[in-house]
């Protein structure tokens, strides 16, 4: 599905690469440091721990990695109708998380609840979920990025996919928006003070261009 013209762009299943451009690009991301404070002295393990397993899952469950050759950027999203989840499937995600977490868990868990429950209505069926777009702060480049982006309208033009994000920040937001992605439903909060999480969405008919 990545565009042939874009030959930087390839499928990728090396977690560990994914996983360190994650937790590079978003240690310092509004949500991210809601649920792992900046005064856990683990920080950055955890950080890395709840990408692991979570990468893990979603390539498991009918996801699919994007990346540049050295991993300067990655895009991590699921195609309509994945992840096709059983109880079995979230509990088993969940257990690893809380094992790896341990008392970090409770706040990943309120996350996880708060995406689930407060997810726009108003979302067609057969949307692309885009799950994690980022570029590596030390090593990626503009063209990294605008190659990503060019991969997302690919998603939408070429193959005539609408596609649903959550923005993290407000920052993160305006370049979503930048792109031609439209704010969608209400804000997702986040409880006891947490940040905002920003719905988007971007469709063919919509200002992507």
């Amino acid at each position: 599905m990545p565009d042939q013209s874009l030959p930087r762009w390839q499928y990728s299943h090396d977690i560990e690469a994914i996983v360190e451009t994650l937790s590079e690009a978003f240690f310092h991301d509004p949500v991210m440091e809601w649920i792992f404070p900046q005064e856990i002295s683990h920080r950055r393990r955890a950080l890395d721990s709840f990408y692991t397993i979570s990468i893990e899952h979603f390539l498991r469950h009918g996801g699919h990695a994007w990346a540049t050759p050295e991993h300067e950027a990655v895009l991590v999203w699921t195609p309509p109708g994945e992840p096709n989840l059983s109880e079995a499937d979230t509990e088993a995600y969940n257990r690893r998380l809380e094992h790896a977490l341990g008392g970090e868990y409770k706040r990943v868990e309120a996350f996880l609840k708060a995406l689930e429950q407060q997810a726009p209505q108003e979302l067609p069926d057969g949307y692309v979920h885009v799950m994690f777009a980022a570029r590596h702060p030390g090593k990626s480049t503009s063209a990294d990025w605008q190659t990503l982006m060019h991969a997302l309208r690919e998603m939408v033009f070429r193959e005539s996919l609408d596609i649903y994000a959550e923005s993290s920040s407000l920052q993160n937001l305006r370049i979503w928006k930048r792109l031609g992605f439209q704010r969608i439903g209400q804000e997702i909060r986040l409880p006891d003070g947490g940040p905002d999480i920003y719905p988007i969405f971007g469709n063919v008919n919509g200002r992507i261009k």
